[in-house]
């Protein structure tokens, strides 16, 4: 086992500090300490600096409204400087499915768009408790069949591209199925899945040994997904994908975990399942680094190379389809 990466610590310190004012939290108040943690985050200095310049001035985004089964959703479309690909990559963020918003991802959606050369739509989804599965999933599902009635319009051919973080790497694993399954019309040209929760079971040995000190705590994720699955059976593939049994005819997947985080060995496995079946796979497990870390790597150096690593991945795997 390595050390924190430098300037982890403290990232873990400021969540440690807010998250100890709420010690059996509400929905709503989970809501809002996520809000809090978001502007503590802001204000830390940035230490490295990515390339893409529209990482500073996210506001370039396209505010766009996404109709669904539940109302119109509001997201966000990045387009980078340099469209390389056609393919259009519909991102998601986390939270645990119970809190988060497109804007706690608009950074690394634009970094995305610019470093990979692809458009990114930021897309958000209905939280639960109050909306549990499947409608963040469904929400997903129109989330893409929007890019393939409107890609034209940023010079896109329809292709998307499904990535998410933590919840939202769930939900872009689920909807690579379910378009498997029920859309021979869409084509999924790749999935970037970053530390993504993918099982309910949380018997690993990544979710005992890092069952808390690092930011998300087992028990946490195990609140997270009683929240989500409600009444659905724990073994639900459109819920928990590592819990499918059949993995074949799945795209491409980018799959990226941190050392001290309880989801870490369900990403190694969903690899595994994956490579299995036959699926093009790219694995990373960084060192020193926690759950999340996406969301903050440019206040973490090593967290700002890991990123810029999955972002070339990816590249690189669309260039190969």
């Amino acid at each position: 086992m390595s050390r924190l990466a430098p300037g982890v610590e403290e990232i873990i310190s400021l969540y440690a500090e807010i998250t100890s004012r709420h010690p059996d939290p509400t929905p709503a108040e989970i809501r809002l300490m996520d809000a809090e943690i978001r502007t503590a985050l802001d204000g830390l200095a940035r230490i490295c600096e990515p390339r893409a310049d529209t990482v500073k001035n996210p506001e370039r985004a396209e505010r766009v409204r996404i109709p669904t089964a539940g109302g119109a959703l509001e997201a966000r479309l990045h387009r980078p400087q340099d469209q390389r690909y056609a393919s259009t990559l519909v991102f998601w963020h986390g939270g645990g499915w119970v809190c988060g918003s497109p804007m706690s991802v608009e950074a690394l959606c634009a970094h995305l768009a610019d470093r990979i050369g692809v458009t990114v739509l930021n897309a958000g989804y209905r939280l639960a408790p109050e909306f549990p599965f499947p409608h963040a999933l469904d929400d997903a599902a129109a989330a893409i069949a929007w890019v393939r009635a409107h890609s034209h319009t940023w010079g896109g051919d329809g292709t998307v591209v499904v990535g998410g973080e933590s919840a939202g790497a769930n939900l872009a694993a689920a909807v690579a199925g379910k378009l498997r399954d029920a859309d021979t019309t869409t084509t999924v040209a790749a999935q970037l899945l970053l530390y993504p929760a993918l099982s309910p079971k949380l018997n690993t040995s990544s979710a005992r040994e890092n069952s808390t000190g690092y930011e998300l705590t087992t028990t946490a994720v195990q609140y997270f997904w009683d929240a989500y699955l409600a009444d659905t059976p724990p073994n639900n593939p459109l819920a928990a994908p590592l819990e499918a049994t059949d993995h074949h005819g799945l795209p491409t997947a980018v799959i990226a975990a941190a050392e001290f985080d309880p989801l870490r060995d369900d990403a190694i496995a969903y690899s595994a399942v994956l490579e299995r079946a036959g699926v093009p796979v790219s694995l990373y497990v960084f060192d020193g680094l926690i759950h999340g870390f996406a969301r903050w790597a440019w206040r973490v150096p090593r967290a700002m190379l890991a990123l810029e690593e999955i972002t070339d991945a990816l590249a690189a795997a669309l260039g190969r389809t």
